[in-house]
């Protein structure tokens, strides 16, 4: 039989790779569920209350894909606990279902549990272990909080207050006439962000800088949902290539880890084009990019700049809007 020329025929090499992948997988699992569990010196310890699990895969079928706080409540509600417990293949998830436990465990114990998950797809392969929210606490995340607090503590932030007056007053000029005021509140907060981040200037409408964001960011709520990607329970599916049945998240990875890096540059490159003419106005990333050639270093390094500012972590545009909504409401 003659294959045409545009038909995809993996090569012997790949089929290797595959090969070697799904041993390993095969490996790994074994290790996850009957060696690991006497790795921890309080693996004899009781854990919480669960829902009813399989064996091997736990919960991995029961993980909900969508408003999953409802599904969480629901299981406390049905097992009377406030902290839960999930095995998804191995892998422990403790969810929390009110503030008292909250506060309990992540407060007031915060240094026993103040260390990030492992998210492959999020980190590893959408390339979003620079976010400060996302960073194992080390050097780098000490460095961010540095630069962070030094550009955001109460009394530098003051220097900010002209960018925010100024969007808000865009946005309040909108509102009498306004046909869209989620999406209005959006674009507020996208504004806020991007001025105070850049000192750019966006468009009244569908401004190119917001729309970047907005793409960058919105895949981070499919990818952090527990259990919405099998390469986070089982860390050896990311070396799975491409063209192999089932490996779709690979493809979305590689499309969003395009999406975030554009997000990132696209703003600092006009950032940087306006320094060199002389027009860039003052912002997070101009007044740190002049400490850095003023030759303060330490934390001021071009790449701490880059990934910091407020748009890396574009989650708090959501919660922007999330509370400007309230707002209105009232």
């Amino acid at each position: 039989m003659r294959v045409a020329k545009d038909d995809f025929v993996p090569s012997l090499g790949s089929l290797i790779m595959l090969d070697i992948a799904l041993t390993l997988f095969a490996l790994f699992l074994t290790y996850r569920i009957f060696f690991r569990k006497s790795d921890s010196a309080y693996s004899h310890l009781p854990l919480p209350p669960r829902p009813r699990a399989l064996p091997i895969i736990g919960n991995a079928l029961d993980m909900p894909t969508h408003h999953e706080w409802e599904t969480y409540h629901k299981w406390c509600q049905e097992l009377d606990t406030d902290v839960l417990y999930l095995n998804v293949a191995g892998t422990s998830i403790v969810i929390l279902d009110s503030r008292e436990a909250a506060v309990e465990l992540m407060e007031k114990r915060s240094s026993l549990y103040s260390g990030r998950p492992k998210m492959r797809m999020l980190n590893d392969l959408m390339g979003w272990d620079f976010d400060f929210g996302f960073m194992n606490y080390g050097e780098r995340w000490r460095q961010h909080r540095k630069l962070m607090h030094q550009a955001f503590n109460p009394s530098a932030a003051d220097a900010y207050k002209p960018l925010q007056l100024r969007a808000a007053r865009h946005l309040l000029a909108k509102l009498p006439n306004t046909k869209d005021l989620m999406g209005d509140i959006r674009h507020w907060a996208g504004d806020t962000i991007i001025s105070l981040a850049y000192g750019i200037n966006v468009q009244p409408r569908n401004d190119p800088y917001i729309m970047t964001a907005q793409e960058g960011v919105h895949p981070i709520f499919e990818a952090a949902k527990p259990g919405a990607f099998l390469v986070d329970q089982f860390p050896i599916l990311k070396y799975v290539p491409e063209w192999v049945p089932g490996a779709g998240f690979k493809r979305k990875a590689r499309r969003w880890r395009y999406l975030q890096e554009q997000m990132l540059n696209k703003p600092y490159d006009a950032l940087i084009r306006a320094m060199e003419t002389g027009t860039a106005k003052p912002s997070f990333a101009f007044n740190s990019l002049q400490q850095m050639v003023a030759g303060k270093g330490g934390v001021y390094t071009e790449e701490n700049i880059n990934t910091l500012h407020p748009l890396a972590h574009g989650k708090s545009s959501r919660r922007e809007e999330g509370t400007r909504r309230n707002r209105f409401c009232y």
